[in-house]
């Protein structure tokens, strides 16, 4: 420890002794060993008088999003281990070896790519520190040795394996395996590109059949404030409502259509349609929770990679299932076993562009980013470029059977 820091301690602390157990309570073999640390001398800061300070000052600079992401971060992961700490302490060998320490514990390398934003946020928290003369030392997380995370691995289900996928899976479906809603969900994720938020805030008011169009123009989020019919933000903060579509806000929504192919339009006749209220609603009519979601998307998942291994076991209905599969001969990609529900709209777009769909008219179906001029407005929907993309996916498909 530098001698300014201890001078500190020995003037704040009742005595020379105090100040020594104090410093070498701090060091990370004592926490580890369970015994945590003795409580600062007074006047001492804490990281997590650091946090409150930047959550007071700088977030307000930030996107409501990003201030969610980092108060989670925060609370999920970084405020057992740092809330404590006094800043007095805290030096480059402390942050690597907990960086060090988490690595260790991911060794599977799940859980890296957010272990890597929780290093970049308490980066960002000293940053600040030092600029406002909160923290006079160099930053602690500066230049750390880590693990680069892997980017996610797509998996694309092919466009010749639609008609056996969405074929087994509602099969499934009748057997009771898999519950329909799921797989009505997934299956108009598969066959429009929508994201999973943008599925289950699906209302059926924004489902044109005439048109052939559905409305894109809410998503579910957490910790947000609902927003009214205008799209202006209502209400107290609510742990799930619904909000704009990704990077939409209330100057730039970033709404758009999607066309409503023959294979899409099979799939939405299997629901019961309602004037009002959720596609895909809960028992009391509100929005589902994005828990049960997952839940039921992983048992789908898991069936679904039974079916394509083709192992029988003890549950006669999936034997059934199996049996049914090999007689009508139905061949499933072995994908099953590592697929995301993200996946489903990396294979529409996939599928997009292998049947000739123009790049322009793919990213404003898909919402990316670029495309604040085409398909704004409810007008577009019968301009031929919307009318071709239709079309081209329709007979793109006609091969596949509901």
């Amino acid at each position: 420890m530098r001698a300014f820091t201890f001078r500190t301690l020995l003037r704040t602390s009742r005595s020379a002794e105090d100040a020594f157990k104090f410093v070498l309570s701090t060091r990370p073999d004592a926490r580890k060993s369970g015994l945590g640390a003795v409580t600062p001398p007074k006047g001492e800061r804490t990281v997590g008088e650091l946090y409150e300070y930047c959550r007071k000052h700088h977030f307000k600079n930030l996107s409501p999003r990003r201030v969610n992401e980092k108060e989670l971060r925060w609370e999920k992961h970084l405020r057992e281990v740092w809330a404590s700490w006094p800043l007095c302490t805290l030096r480059r060998p402390d942050a690597q070896e907990w960086v060090t320490d988490e690595e260790a514990k991911r060794a599977d390398g799940k859980g890296l790519s957010q272990l890597s934003e929780c290093r970049t946020d308490m980066h960002g928290y000293f940053q600040e520190a030092i600029k406002s003369g909160f923290f006079e030392y160099a930053n602690p997380f500066q230049a750390l040795a880590f693990i680069k995370p892997q980017g996610r691995q797509r998996t694309t289900i092919q466009s010749r394996d639609f008609n056996a996928v969405l074929t087994v899976a509602y099969m499934l479906v009748e057997a009771k395996l898999v519950a329909k809603w799921q797989i009505d969900a997934w299956a108009v994720s598969l066959l429009s590109g929508l994201r999973h938020g943008e599925v289950f805030a699906l209302r059926h008011s924004s489902i044109d059949r005439d048109r052939k169009a559905i409305l894109v123009d809410r998503a579910v989020a957490h910790r947000r404030r609902a927003l009214n019919d205008d799209g202006v933000p209502v209400g107290d903060v609510l742990p799930i409502a619904l909000w704009y579509v990704k990077g939409g806000s209330r100057q730039n929504p970033k709404s758009r259509y999607v066309p409503i192919t023959d294979q899409l339009a099979s799939v939405l006749d299997r629901m019961p349609s309602q004037p009002a209220g959720f596609v895909f609603a809960s028992e009391n009519g509100g929005l589902k929770q994005p828990k049960r979601c997952q839940d039921t998307f992983t048992n789908f998942r898991k069936r679904m990679n039974e079916v394509a291994k083709g192992s029988e076991n003890r549950s006669s209905a999936m034997n059934a299932v199996i049996e049914e599969v090999r007689e009508r001969d139905l061949k499933l990609p072995d994908v099953f076993d590592r697929i995301q529900y993200r996946d489903s709209r990396n294979s529409f777009l996939s599928y997009a562009a292998e049947v000739g769909v123009p790049d322009p008219t793919c990213m404003a179906l898909a919402g990316h980013a670029g495309t604040t001029t085409l398909f704004r407005n409810y007008q577009d929907l019968t301009t031929t470029a919307f009318e071709q993309a239709r079309t081209k996916l329709s007979d793109g498909w006609k091969l596949t059977a509901f």
